[in-house]
C-alpha cells in the first residue's frame, strides 16, 4: 500500500510540473497566452556577438544561434532525429562548444571550423543534464556525471583522467536518489547535493542529506556538510566566481552563502515569499529557488523561483548588498523537473538573456530595459 501511495504521489507531481498555467510576461503586463518555452539551456558565446540555445522539444533537436545586436536567428545546427543537447559548455575563447546529447554521446563542435571535431559515446547511461566546463586554458573539458568525473582532451576527445564514484565524491548518494551537481568556473571543483525537498522524504527510503565539494584536480573531497541540507533543504547551488563559497537556493525562498572553507552559512536573505504558504501538492514548490547563476564578475546574482501569486519569477540581485535590482514575473507556464532555467549573463555583464513564454529576450543590465524579444519557435512564428 505504501509503495502504491508513493507511485501515485510521483504521478501527481509530474502532472503538476508539466501543466500549463497560462501566466503572462513582465511586471504584470498581459501577453499572448499559450506559448511554451523551447530552450533547455542558453549561453552567450565569449568573444562573439551571439547567444546559443539548446532545443528542448522532440522529435528533432538543434543548436540555435541568435545575434545579440538584433535578435535575428543566424544559424541552426541540427542534431538529427530523436536527439537533442541538454548539456553545454563553451570555451573561454568562444571557439569550441561541447554538448551532451540525448543519444548518449558527447561531442565537440568548432565554431571557427564549422564542424564537429569529435563525437564519442558517454560512459554512463545518459549525459543529459550533466554539467561540463572547459578548463581555464581551454585544453581540457571536465564533465561531471552521476557516477563519474571525466576529463577530456578538448581537441581530440581522448580521456585524460576519470574519477569513478564508489560512494566517494557524492557521499554515497544511491543511484535512484535525486542527485544534482555543479561545477566551479575554473572546472577545478564540483559540488553535489540532493534535492531533498519535503516530498522526497515520503518517496525514498534513504535520507542522505550531504552537500559535498570535490577537488577534481586533487581527486578528494574538500568540504562536506550535512546540517545545511537537513536544516535548509537546498534546491539549487552555484559557486561564487572566486570559488570560495557556494550560493544555495533553498525550498523556503532564502538565498544562503555557504563558506566552503569555514563550512558554515555566512550570509542569507529572502528572495521569494508567499503571503499564505500552500502545501506542495497545490503548487510546483512554494518559495523553492530552482536555479541560481552569477554574472562573470560576481556583481549580479539571478534567482529563478516560484511563488503562488507571481508564478515562476526571475529576480536579479546586487550580490554585494543583497539589493533587488529587477524582477521578471510569469516567465514560464511550467518547469521541467531539475532542469534549471535558460538564462545567462554576457561575459562583460552588459546583457542578461532569458526565455520567457516562448520568446528569447535580451535586457540591458544598466537600465534593465528590454532591448529585443524574439520567438524561439522553429518557424519563427508565435
Amino acid at each position: 500500500m505504501r509503495i502504491g501511495i508513493r507511485i501515485s504521489s510521483m504521478l501527481i507531481l509530474l502532472a503538476i510540473c508539466f501543466v500549463t498555467m497560462n501566466y503572462s510576461v513582465g511586471k504584470g503586463e498581459s501577453t499572448k497566452q499559450g506559448r511554451s518555452n523551447r530552450l533547455a539551456k542558453l549561453y552567450f558565446i565569449p568573444q562573439h556577438e551571439l547567444i546559443v540555445g539548446t532545443d528542448r522539444p522532440f522529435p528533432n533537436g538543434a543548436l540555435r544561434f541568435w545575434s545579440i545586436n538584433d535578435g535575428k536567428l543566424k544559424e541552426v545546427i541540427h542534431l538529427g532525429e530523436d536527439d537533442r543537447a541538454d548539456s553545454l559548455a563553451l570555451s573561454n575563447d568562444g571557439n569550441l562548444m561541447v554538448a551532451g546529447l540525448l543519444s548518449n554521446k558527447i561531442g565537440c563542435y568548432s565554431l571557427k571550423e564549422e564542424k564537429w571535431l569529435w563525437k564519442i559515446k558517454w560512459i554512463e547511461k545518459g549525459i543529459v543534464g550533466d554539467v561540463m566546463r572547459f578548463t581555464a586554458d581551454d585544453l581540457r573539458v571536465v564533465v561531471v556525471g552521476f557516477k563519474n568525473i571525466v576529463i577530456y582532451d578538448a581537441r581530440t576527445g581522448a580521456i585524460i583522467r576519470r574519477q569513478e564514484d564508489f560512494a566517494g565524491f557524492s557521499s554515497g548518494f544511491p543511484e535512484y536518489r535525486t542527485r544534482i551537481n555543479g561545477i566551479s568556473p575554473s572546472a577545478r571543483y564540483a559540488a553535489f547535493w540532493q534535492g531533498n525537498l519535503e516530498h522526497d522524504e515520503g518517496w525514498w527510503s534513504s535520507k542522505n542529506i550531504w552537500v559535498v565539494v570535490r577537488d577534481i584536480e586533487e581527486g578528494k573531497t574538500t568540504a562536506k556538510q550535512g546540517k545545511i541540507q537537513s536544516k535548509y533543504k537546498n534546491c539549487s547551488a552555484v559557486f561564487t566566481p572566486d570559488e570560495k563559497n557556494l550560493v544555495l537556493g533553498s525550498m523556503n525562498g532564502y538565498v544562503r552563502v555557504w563558506s566552503i572553507t569555514e563550512q558554515k552559512v555566512i550570509r542569507e536573505w529572502q528572495a521569494f515569499w508567499n503571503d499564505k504558504p500552500t502545501p506542495f501538492e497545490r503548487d510546483p514548490a512554494p518559495n523553492c529557488i530552482f536555479s541560481v547563476i552569477f554574472s562573470f564578475d560576481g556583481r549580479y546574482l539571478a534567482t529563478m523561483g516560484f511563488e503562488a501569486k507571481a508564478g515562476f519569477v526571475i529576480r536579479i540581485w546586487d550580490y554585494r548588498t543583497n539589493r533587488l535590482l529587477h524582477e521578471i514575473v510569469h516567465v514560464c507556464d511550467s518547469l521541467a523537473m531539475l532542469a534549471g532555467y535558460p538564462m545567462g549573463f554576457s561575459a562583460d555583464g552588459r546583457y542578461f538573456a532569458l526565455e520567457q513564454q516562448g520568446k528569447l529576450c535580451l535586457y540591458d543590465t544598466q537600465t534593465w530595459q528590454e532591448k529585443w524579444c524574439v520567438t524561439t519557435s522553429t518557424e519563427g512564428k508565435d
